[in-house]
Order: structure tokens, then sequence, then C-alpha cells
């Protein structure tokens, strides 16, 4: 599980929903890494938990790194890391398992830990500019990631202006596509 970036610098964690066991775990470990002072909410019921200075991390569920072949036929370390399930703009329950070797990606595995009822219903443009804000911060561009959050509040309030908005941001985003890619 990594969540460690957000988990430092924040001292709130609302959990919305009934979490099931693994997801729980999950959101446990995240909790017992975020430095106090620090505030746990249910947001469900408002129940909340505050806490002093976080518990040391337990390192017992670290992995260590086995012996695979490469490319070249030579034994190297191959280390297996999970990414998420609770993590930023990742969707809710969704774990990445990647085993790297050096700096390869050797296999990478998607596993749905826990899935959640859908937020958005009807609402389709929201629900895919969301999810398109999500992708692109997790892939680092904030400032792209922050005008299709934009849009998504305009498609919301049917906001006039929004369809010459968001072409002119699709032209944007497919050109950077186009030139990367």
């Amino acid at each position: 599980m990594a969540a460690g970036r957000v988990a430092g610098e924040t001292g709130l964690l609302v959990v919305c929903g009934r979490p099931g066991p693994e997801l729980e775990r999950a959101i446990d470990a995240v909790w017992r890494s975020m430095p106090g002072p620090r505030r746990r909410m249910s947001g469900l019921d408002g129940a909340g938990e505050d806490a002093g200075p976080a518990a040391p991390p337990d390192l017992g569920d670290v992995g260590m790194a086995d012996r695979g072949d490469d490319r070249d036929g030579l034994k190297l370390d191959v280390l297996h890391v999970p990414i998420g399930p609770v993590l930023p703009d990742w969707p809710a329950g969704v774990r990445l398992d990647v085993a790297l070797q050096g700096d390869v990606v050797r296999d990478a595995r998607v596993t749905v830990v826990e899935s959640a009822p859908g937020f958005w219903g009807e609402r389709r443009a929201a629900r895919r500019l969301d999810a398109v804000a999500r992708l692109l911060r997790v892939a680092g561009w904030d400032g792209a990631a922050e005008r299709a959050e934009v849009l998504r509040d305009a498609a919301l309030g049917g906001d006039d202006g929004f369809a010459a908005g968001f072409a002119a941001f699709r032209r944007r985003v497919e050109a950077v596509v186009d030139a990367v890619g």
C-alpha cells in the first residue's frame, strides 16, 4: 500500500461508506501513517476520533525482494509492490500489484479489492470529466486536471459556455497526447 506522500500532508481522514475488511486495513494503514494531531471521521454518521502523534509505522508488511531471471538470463532481485487501494485521485478499492526488476516493470496486475456504488448516476459528462481529471492528476498534469474539474462543475451547473470550453480543453489534451504518443 502506498499512501505516504499524502498521509504526511494531512490531518483529517474522512471515510465515506462502509469499507469491507481489506479496504479497512488499507485505510488503517493510512491512518497510522498520518502525523498528529489528526482526526478520523466517518462521512455517514459524523463520528470522529482524535489522536495525537502517529504510532511508529509497522514495517511487518514491507515486501522483500526475491530472485528472478532478467532479460539477459541473469538472476536479479524482483520486488513486488502493491499500489493502492487508497491513494489520492485513484479509484477507491483498486490495487495495482507490480513486480519490479531494477527499473523494469516485469508484471502488473489490477485487483478490485472493493467497489462502491456509482456516485454520478446519470450525469454522464460530469462522471467522465471527473475520471479524466483524476487520470490527469495521477499522470502529473495538474493544470489540465484543474481545467477538467472546472468543466465538470460547469457541466453540473448547466453553464452556457460549457461546450466551447470543453472543445478547447479536448483539443489541448489531444494535441499533447498526439505529440507524446
